[in-house]
């Protein structure tokens, strides 16, 4: 696995790995736009990262270095967390 992916998986919690996200995608240029999703699937807690970098190249680099995929005009990354989903519900839902 990606040591990138790696240090993404292990964020304790969102604002975290938008963090973790923004220092690992920045050195290919600026973020334009950034949203992280919570979601479970099957138990497992995932997280959705929907963003956009300042230029098509930049992009390009991140999809290189990351297992991400353009959808639509974003960049998309499924991130499965390490830590289960139920120590998520309680942040998630209050």
């Amino acid at each position: 696995m990606n040591l990138m992916l790696k240090r993404l998986r292990a964020c304790p919690d969102a604002q975290a790995l938008a963090a973790e996200l923004v220092h690992t995608c920045t050195r290919y240029g600026p973020i334009r736009y950034l949203k992280v999703l919570m979601a479970t699937h099957r138990g497992r807690l995932q997280a959705l990262c929907f963003w956009q970098m300042g230029t098509a190249t930049a992009e390009q680099q991140v999809m290189d270095a990351l297992p991400a995929r353009r959808v639509a005009n974003y960049l998309v990354l499924v991130v499965a967390m390490q830590q289960p989903a139920s120590t998520w519900e309680h942040a998630l839902w209050t």
